[in-house]
């Protein structure tokens, strides 16, 4: 029988693991070093910033355009009366038609100019009286026909024709007096007869001045 050998070592345990350090507190809510960055404002609100181009788009658009079509699209449907004299006061003057009547031009270069075939030019010699500064700036003057076409003034037409632009403020050679003429040209289709000159401003509508022929 042998005797006892040396005791077994015992087991050698595994070397004890130790605790990581602690992070330093990062002060003052810094970011630390590696965190992702937060997204900033634009990034966090970059949809309500872009719906809010069209929002604020339409916000000045609509009253605008609403603004701009009662200016632009108001129509002229109340004719201001004539008095007994023919005279209509409009837009801080009067006014009153002498004639109308078949346009004819003077001779230019030995040719004497006229309307396009199938088409007759036609003149309106109107009055105005004592008018304001600004009365009738602006004014818009139309021939109207027996089916009740309108006609707008100085068409391109007889622009070449020697026809002078009608306007119903005085030259400044009319200045000071109590009364002043000025022209309209119109064309109209040949066969067509004028019963009624129009006169309206922006100021005045839905008023405009509806002067009759004869």
């Amino acid at each position: 029988m042998q005797p006892p050998g040396p005791p077994a070592p015992p087991w050698a345990s595994p070397p004890a693991a130790h605790p990581a350090a602690p992070r330093p507190a990062v002060p003052g809510g810094a970011r630390a070093a590696g965190a992702p960055r937060p997204p900033g404002f634009f990034r966090r609100n970059r949809w309500g910033l872009i719906l809010l181009v069209p929002a604020l788009v339409g916000a000045f658009w609509a009253p605008a355009k609403n603004a701009y079509d009662t200016y632009r699209f108001t129509p002229n449907q109340v004719p201001m009366a004539a008095n007994g004299a023919g005279w209509v006061s409009y837009d801080g003057g009067q006014v009153r038609l002498i004639e109308v009547g078949q346009a004819t031009f003077k001779p230019r270069f030995g040719v004497t100019p006229s309307a396009p075939a199938g088409t007759t030019a036609w003149r309106a010699l109107l009055r105005f009286s004592g008018a304001a500064e600004k009365a009738f700036l602006g004014c818009e003057v139309e021939l109207e026909d027996a089916r009740g076409r309108r006609y707008a003034m100085n068409p391109s037409e007889i622009s070449g024709l020697g026809a002078l632009y009608a306007v119903c403020t005085p030259g400044s050679d009319a200045s000071g007096t109590p009364e002043y003429d000025t022209e309209a040209y119109f064309v109209m289709p040949a066969g067509a007869r004028p019963v009624a000159v129009r006169i309206s401003t922006r100021a005045m509508a839905p008023n405009y001045v509806r002067l009759t022929v004869g």
